[in-house]
């Protein structure tokens, strides 16, 4: 509402000199005290009070003193958190505007220094306080803006997300994004710059517990998981020329540095074979060092799965958390050592015998274990070696095959999913659609420096492991891989080479029951299907990101990245040992 338009100020004159012209000039004066009292009003309560009682932009001021925030009606704690991928800082500006149930403020920039933008590094948690005039209510979503440094080659933000917490009523509310503010260096896609963020239910350890232990109780009593495994492997293109040929077999293989493993053991005879699997990334420049770094790979992954094989398991990883929930990221070596199967208690048995062994060298890693009959998956990772998991999209699941058994529901967070395969990007129309539903990032000292275990004094320890354990479900597709992969292929393209190469149960199971009539003819052909959908796709992404390695003019991870880290243009991809294993997951109760 404009009070100009309802406040009409007519002035008279008189003839008697001087009483007219007072006149009007103390109208004046009246009209300048009323614009000056809604304007004030209108900030300090957050609404129209002269109009229709909707919400107002109240002025919001970053607290850099404590001189600044004594007009505050109240003041907010914020915390930014910047995702751990490679290439997700920005020294952009960014700018917030809270909504709320009463009111909204105008933007404001996150900033320590007016007009400085603090720098939102790689895996870094920035607070801010921000004292805003208004009564917001309760606070419904953040619209966050990223404004790039245009002098930066890399321009593009990784938002993890952003938690804020009222000092004066101590209301917590978290805002989750895990999605890029334009270009990706995950790939070439370009997001919005501009993001609004819905309010993110906040759960307390009581209930995270309980909801943890009702999904347990379904599986102990439901669950029973199968898994497919496929591997390929191949060295860098120098070596091959040199005479060099990868070494595969069915549990163990190797080519140049990079080595993997798989093996399957069954302590509980009611259920499917437990299932580990890992791969091992050996540095190469220890070879101008008169040392094979690839002996030290395979003689740790050789340990690991020694240590799998004869361990035994002792907790049901009840005590675990979800790395699709919130609270993904890490628990404690001592918790993690109840069980000899558990993936950090592997890594730090085979480091101590490979360190007693006298093996040089230095390597990244990854280890998984899965369980079959509760679904979970417990992972330790050691540098950029590293696997994601991609799951069914449940809404084009349900659209897609209306006659068919659905997949069990993913978790509460699987819309928060960095990438999503579009429709045109699929290959098959009718087939329902998967999304990354957990990559783990990269554990890098610097650029080209990643965590390694070695034999030298500076080598990082298995308790710098970065430990993650959540629920699979049924239809999920697990990749694993040397830096080979990550470096050479995006996410967008792994997702593709899946949805080409590796089908959903309904749809395997619809195509092998029309060819097939006898139920245990059924169930070796399913088997048989299942095992070549793997291998078929493990072979396709090595051999998509050897093609890409080679590739000078190609954009990939790689070159996204270090044009960001040089601040000059890079393309192509990184020469390098390839190794990728895919592991399809059925759960036989659906």
């Amino acid at each position: 509402m404009d009070i100009s338009d309802s406040i009409k100020v007519r002035v008279f004159t008189h003839s008697d000199g001087g009483r007219g012209n007072a006149y009007a000039a103390g109208i004046l004066l009246l009209t300048s005290l009323l614009f000056f009292f809604y304007a004030t009003i209108s900030k300090t309560v957050g609404h129209d009070i002269l109009n229709t009682g909707e919400p107002l932009a109240a002025s919001v001021t970053t607290i850099t003193s404590a001189a600044t925030s004594s007009f505050a009606n109240a003041i907010y704690r914020l915390e930014v958190t910047t995702g751990a991928c490679r290439g997700a800082g920005t020294s952009g500006r960014v700018n917030v505007i809270l909504i709320g149930q009463d009111g909204l403020t105008y933007p404001f920039d996150l900033e320590y220094t007016a007009g400085d933008a603090p720098g939102f590094a790689r895996g870094s948690t920035l607070p801010f306080r921000v004292a805003v005039a208004a009564h917001l209510g309760p606070i419904r979503r953040a619209r966050v803006r990223l404004l790039p440094d245009s002098t930066s080659t890399g321009r593009g933000w990784f938002l993890e997300d952003i938690g804020v917490k009222c000092e004066k009523t101590n209301e917590s509310y978290k805002f989750t994004c895990r999605d890029w503010f334009g270009p990706s260096d995950a790939d070439d896609t370009v997001s919005p710059y501009n993001r609004d963020l819905e309010v993110t239910t906040v759960k307390n350890d009581f209930e995270v517990a309980l909801e943890r232990e009702q999904r347990m109780k379904v599986r102990r009593e439901k669950g029973d998981f199968v898994f497919d495994v496929g591997a390929a492997t191949i060295p860098h293109q120098d070596k091959i020329k040199e005479g060099a040929r990868a070494k595969m077999s069915k549990s163990f293989g190797y080519g140049g540095e990079d080595a993997y493993f798989v093996e399957t053991k069954n302590d509980d005879l009611e259920s499917s074979n437990e299932l580990s699997l890992g791969v091992a990334d050996g540095v190469y420049m220890w070879r101008w060092e008169g040392v094979d770094a690839g002996l030290y790979s395979r003689a740790l992954l050789r340990e690991a799965a020694k240590t799998f094989l004869s361990g035994s398991k002792v907790a049901d990883g009840s005590k675990s958390t979800d790395a699709l929930s919130d609270k993904a990221a890490s628990s404690s070596s001592s918790e993690a050592s109840k069980s000899t199967t558990h993936p950090l208690f592997m890594l730090e048995r085979a480091f101590q015998v490979v360190a007693e062994k006298n093996v040089k060298g230095s390597t990244t890693c990854v280890l998984l274990t899965l369980d079959p009959r509760l679904g979970v998956l417990n992972a330790a990772n050691i540098g950029d070696s590293g696997y994601l998991v991609a799951r069914l999209n449940q809404d084009a699941s349900s659209s897609s095959s209306s006659s068919s058994s659905s997949s069990s529901s993913s978790s509460s967070t699987s819309n928060t999913a960095p990438y999503l395969l579009s429709k045109d990007e699929s290959n098959d129309d009718g087939k329902p659609q998967r999304f990354i539903a957990y990559r783990s990032p990269p554990q890098e000292h610097d650029f080209g420096r990643p965590f390694q275990l070695g034999h030298h004094e500076a080598t990082d320890k298995p308790s710098d492991a970065m430990l993650s354990t959540f629920f699979l479900e049924n239809d999920d597709v697990i990749v694993v891989g040397t830096d080979g992969l990550w470096d050479n292929v995006s996410e967008k393209e792994i997702l593709a080479v899946i949805e080409n190469r590796i089908k959903s149960s309904s749809a395997s199971t619809s195509s092998s029951s029309s060819s097939s009539s006898s139920s245990s003819s059924l169930g070796s052909n399913q088997a048989f299907l299942n095992k070549k959908e793997v291998d078929a796709c493990a072979k396709e992404l090595t051999q998509k990101a050897f093609e890409h390695a080679n590739d000078r003019s190609r954009t990939t991870p790689y070159s996204l990245a270090a044009t960001e880290h040089f601040d000059m243009v890079y393309n192509g991809g990184k020469k390098d040992d390839i190794t990728v294993l895919v592991c399809k997951i059925k759960n036989r109760y659906q």
